[in-house]
């Protein structure tokens, strides 16, 4: 028997590996549903309705196999049903579907070809190399390596019967991880059979793979080096711009309805409107720039969008309105939050605190000839400065 991945300082088990059905479309739901903090999972649970906010378990597992979700803490009043978190990872690809205002609507028996053109009718492709960059780091992916022994292939593409793939790469990282043989039995779908489709499918999605005649051609190359398409970048055309306001209003009323319009119904202590924050990003970034409006700093994980009225007063629409906000680095956006400056209603001109020392000032790359560019300030935007000089800003 070859050797593979050990997982027992993984925090996974030989189920999360290989589990399903755990279709695309259903895992792209999921993600959209583990970053609002409403998946829950029931280990066994195989209904796929969704009731009670509970996943179908047999996805989640293999989520969790992915590293794209992690068990959080138990549902209170419950002896056997968890809160999901999504991980890092998790969290690339959701943000990728919130920024395209994209909501769980993937069919969950959707086929990767209708979810390839699902994303790319939303502008939202670049989701399939976020996916390759996870997918590759995987224990499941590592195995499959070593099942195929792809280090002694030399040739572009590897071609083995569908239903022998299935029953051969389940029955020796069964034995492998769980030292029992797998025995298939009956005439019916098989374990494997039930289970190994969903790495298919996730490899058909990444154009790792496709199944043809009973067969699987595997694109050894893509396998070997990765795929990563440049040309899965975004749309940024006027047309396209307006498409996008349109559906982040859809996620806003949606958020509205879940939420109520003051976005404090109460559904979960963890439930968050991360959608509205990042819709709110979104916008400052297309409106100006993606640079802190203050300094210009570029790097993205160092930019915040700022709202000027604090977004707990905020209704689900003003928590997303960039008239609301500023794109500023974070020692700006700290300072700003903070009261130590804020930026006079009428000019743009920063206006600093008198308790920032002179020191305090160079350090914090903040000066009195600081301004927003005059195109920033639009009536609208000049309301909620009002708001912040006269309520947060320390004189």
């Amino acid at each position: 028997m070859k050797k593979y991945v050990f997982i027992d300082k993984e925090g996974i088990e030989f189920k999360n590996l290989l589990s399903g059905p755990a279709q695309i479309g259903r895992i792209l739901n999921y993600i959209i549903y583990a970053g609002d903090g409403i998946l829950k999972h029931r280990p066994g649970n195989r209904n796929d309705t969704f009731a009670n906010n509970i996943g179908s378990a047999w996805c989640i597992e293999f989520m969790i196999g992915l590293g794209l979700v992690r068990l959080d803490s138990i549902v209170d009043g419950s002896s056997n049903v968890y809160y999901t978190r999504l991980t890092p990872q998790g969290m690339k690809i959701y943000n990728i579907l919130v920024e395209n205002a994209i909501m769980p609507v993937f069919e969950h028996k959707s086929n990767p070809k209708y979810t390839l053109k699902f994303l790319k009718e939303h502008n939202a492709l670049n989701i399939v190399n976020v996916f390759e960059e996870v997918f590759r780091q995987t224990i499941i992916f590592k195995d499959l390596c070593i099942f195929l022994d792809l280090d002694n292939i030399d040739t572009d593409e590897l071609v083995m019967n569908k239903d022998k793939f299935m029953e051969g790469i389940f029955s020796e990282l069964c034995e492998f991880y769980t030292k029992t043989p797998y025995i298939r039995k009956g005439h019916g779908a098989s374990t494997a059979g039930n289970r190994v489709p969903s790495l298919l499918q996730l490899l058909e999605f990444l154009k790792y793979a496709y199944c043809k005649d009973g067969d699987v051609y595997f694109n050894i190359r893509a396998l070997k080096k990765g795929i990563f398409n440049k040309t899965y970048r975004l749309d940024i055309t006027e047309r396209h711009l307006i498409s996008e306001y349109e559906k982040e209003e859809k996620i806003l009323n949606r958020l509205a309805d879940k939420y109520g319009i003051e976005g404090n119904r109460t559904v979960s202590t963890r439930v968050r409107l991360s959608q509205a924050q990042l819709i709110f990003k979104e916008r400052l970034k297309r409106e100006y720039g993606s640079f802190c409006w203050l300094c210009g700093i570029k790097n993205d994980n160092l930019l915040l969008a700022s709202h000027i009225k604090d977004s707990s007063l905020c209704n689900i629409y003003d928590k997303a309105k960039n008239n609301n906000g500023l794109l500023l680095c974070a020692q700006h956006d700290k300072l700003f939050d903070s009261g130590l400056i804020s930026f006079e209603y009428e000019t743009g001109k920063v206006m600093i605190s008198k308790s920032l020392t002179k020191d305090d000032r160079k350090l914090s790359n903040i000066s009195e000839d600081m301004r927003l560019q005059d195109k920033l300030m639009t009536d609208e935007r000049r309301n909620f400065l009002k708001w912040h000089n006269d309520n947060k800003f320390f004189d």
